[in-house]
């Protein structure tokens, strides 16, 4: 019969019926089951001891806070816990994609892409050392083969007539370990450093903590907050006075966290409504900042290779200069963040320690480092930053309040302090300080003060400025800025922009004025929507004290390519600010295009960016076009980010990996009777991934 809980049925039970109802039995293992996830352990526990042969009496059901009733009226089993006996329940603020009623269509287990870009320029006139005509061929070319999750990524590039033509680029093996946000990579390294750390190119191994590979996850503080809820309530969540979320819940105790909060300090308010329209409002603060991490939270990167040069166009690797770069940074609490660093090579060593401290009053974090150069000096460095984000608002009053945010930042370096790579530092400056003010005084102004100054060191003098700017949006599409700026050497300078955006217009001028360097520039751009089977435009003109330069181009965005056409003309000047007869007037000719493998099949795509899927026709409706994410009305001519035909599969090739992405597939085309397949399908792609769909059948 059926199982209630608080009015709802939640499940079934079987039962045996006594004479007396209070004497039935039901069978304990479903019901334990049902209510594995809204009661404690030691409940459940309790309920079982009590179980006989596998069932339970009723009379016998009012253990660990549980009460089993048979309803008579309603023929069904009525569980009644109290609020205090519910489990702790815990939820998320935050919105994620769902995918409870989605299929999931995997990526494939081999698949491959190779981008191809060339370039061929014709200089009409040039300078005097410059040769006229078609110059040198370029080309460029970059790819990866994904074999179940191994990712082996190279690059390269060709000069025409060049000494050394061919040069390869970085190629390393990637794997990377989703579920715990780690990238390994063993090759030429692509790696992330911190506090006083350089980069330094390496051939080697990497292991990082890296969050793209959990976007659905935030790695700063988003705050955590508990309530108990006496009765079902709807639970209205508002950050910054902006609703995100509206939850109805049952009675018991509730862990609630993952607020989506921003940048800076956040006030988060919970507006719980009980069933008899009682209101109760629950207010609190959370600070979140790009330099805290979320308590428990880890954050690193360990590399260790030897160092990789560049000479005449070939990679040289000395395995004679090891180098270790090293950092990890650790959230004691949501509101303390402490890491250390490393890096060193044979001859040269540079350490040091980082701490973050958040509150409402903002954010300051501390970075200390020390150097030492084998038959060198010793130096060391420090640096401090301090933020505040006061996050805009309506108040009670009706008065507008907008984002206010202060920024101060001091540093210090020593004469002979040096980060991996500089083996003779020149610190010309031993303190700096920089600080800035903004504030939207109202929604179309905002308002901005800022400074600096530098202490030289010996004979090098002091240098500072200050500036103070203006925001202003003149109508909804019309917006110009004002810098004024005073600097120690050059004097009063002044910066002015203005920018035209039409509404419901592909079209955009801007143009700008900046005294320092005596530059003027302005410029048309022109783009239709979406990146396939559209034009893109662009037209500008700069006029600085030694030369002037005009251009201009056009793209053609297709489904299997893009091409470019452009033009320019640069005139220098001699010292007297007239005309020179170095002119130079260059066109050239751009195209780019891919090739891609995955399920067994290949087709010609755009460029791909990381991640792509590739949608083949059954033969049986080969030659009928099928459309990948139609955009436009039923009613008008539907424009598609893809589509099949007579040059092969479609491709998507602009996949963000560890994303979910929702494809619509339109095959109105279709004559009736033919077998169209699914509708929409829903990917999940890994790093640098292809995804085969099969479209439609022989039915």
């Amino acid at each position: 019969m059926p199982l209630y809980l608080e009015q709802r049925q939640i499940g079934t039970a079987q039962m045996l019926i006594m004479p007396d109802a209070a004497e039935s039995y039901v069978q304990a293992a479903p019901v334990l089951a049902l209510l594995k996830d809204m009661v404690p352990e030691e409940s459940l526990r309790a309920l079982e001891a009590v179980a006989a042969q596998g069932f339970i009496n009723l009379k016998n059901g009012a253990k660990g806070g549980i009460e089993l009733r048979l309803d008579e009226i309603l023929v069904a089993l009525v569980v009644t816990i109290p609020s205090e006996n519910k489990k702790l329940r815990s939820l998320r603020a935050r919105r994620d994609f769902d995918v409870s009623n989605k299929i999931i269509t995997p990526p494939s287990a081999v698949s491959a892409y190779l981008n191809v870009f060339g370039a061929q320029d014709y200089v009409n006139r040039g300078r005097s050392s410059q040769t006229e005509g078609r110059q040198p061929f370029r080309m460029s070319a970059d790819g990866a083969l994904n074999m179940k999750g191994w990712v082996l990524e190279t690059s390269g590039d060709y000069i025409e007539n060049d000494s050394r033509p061919w040069q390869r680029g970085d190629t390393r093996l990637v794997h990377d370990l989703p579920d715990d946000m780690i990238r390994t990579a063993l090759g030429d390294l692509s790696y992330p450093v911190e506090g006083f750390q350089s980069f330094q190119p390496m051939l080697g191994l990497t292991v990082a903590r890296n969050f793209d590979l959990h976007p659905y996850r935030v790695s700063e503080p988003t705050g955590r907050t508990s309530f108990f809820l006496n009765s079902s309530s709807r639970v209205d969540i508002y950050v910054n006075d902006r609703k995100v979320q509206t939850l109805q819940l049952s009675s018991g105790p509730y862990d609630m966290t993952d607020f989506p909060v921003v940048n800076g300090s956040n006030n988060v308010r919970l507006v719980i409504t009980d069933a008899t329209g009682r209101v109760e409002v629950k207010n609190f603060d959370i600070v979140s900042d790009a330099n805290l991490l979320a308590a428990g939270l880890h954050k690193f990167a360990y590399n260790a290779g030897v160092i990789s040069t560049t000479v005449n166009r070939e990679k040289q690797y000395d395995s004679d200069r090891p180098v270790v770069s090293a950092f990890h940074r650790y959230g004691l609490t949501d509101r303390f963040t402490l890491g250390g660093n490393l890096q060193a090579s044979r001859n040269q060593l540079m350490t040091g320690v980082d701490a973050t401290v958040g509150g409402k009053w903002g954010v300051f974090r501390a970075d200390l480092a020390g150097s030492h150069i084998e038959g060198g000096n010793d130096g060391f460095a420090w640096q401090t930053q301090y933020q505040i984000v006061d996050r805009g608002k309506i108040g009670n009053d009706g008065r507008f309040r907008g984002t206010r945010n202060f920024t101060l930042l001091t540093s210090y370096r020593s004469e002979h302090f040096a980060p991996l790579g500089s083996l003779s530092p020149n610190n010309v400056s031993s303190y700096q300080l920089a600080t800035r003010y903004s504030q939207q005084w109202s929604p179309t102004v905002s308002l901005g003060i800022g400074g600096g100054y530098k202490i030289g060191r010996g004979d090098q003098r002091d240098d500072w400025n200050y500036t103070l700017s203006l925001n202003k949006r003149l109508s909804t599409s019309l917006h110009v800025n004002v810098s004024l700026q005073r600097r120690a050497i050059e004097g009063y300078g002044m910066f002015l922009s203005l920018g035209w955006t039409p509404r419901d217009s592909r079209h955009s001028v801007n143009s700008s004025h900046d005294s320092f360097n005596k530059t003027t520039r302005a410029d048309w751009n022109y783009a239709q929507e979406g990146r396939a089977q559209s034009l893109s435009a662009s037209a500008g003109f700069v006029h600085a004290r030694d030369h002037s330069d005009g251009s201009g181009s056009v793209t053609y965005y297709g489904e299997r390519g893009e091409i470019t056409a452009g033009h320019n003309v640069v005139t220098t000047f001699d010292d007297g600010g007239g005309s020179s007869n170095t002119t130079e007037s260059r066109s050239e000719l751009r195209f780019a295009s891919a090739l891609v493998y995955a399920g067994g099949h290949a087709a010609l795509s755009r460029p791909v960016n990381n991640s792509f899927a590739i949608f083949a026709p059954d033969p049986s409706i080969r030659n009928y076009p099928v459309g990948i994410n139609p955009r436009g009305r039923r009613s008008e001519e539907r424009t598609y980010e893809a589509t099949t035909g007579g040059w092969g599969p479609a491709v998507l090739p602009d996949l963000t990996p560890y994303l979910y992405h929702t494809v619509q597939v339109d095959a109105s085309s279709l004559p009736p009777g033919f077998d169209a397949g699914e509708g929409a399908y829903t990917f999940y792609p890994t790093y640098r991934s292809g995804t085969f769909v099969r479209l439609g059948s022989d039915s």
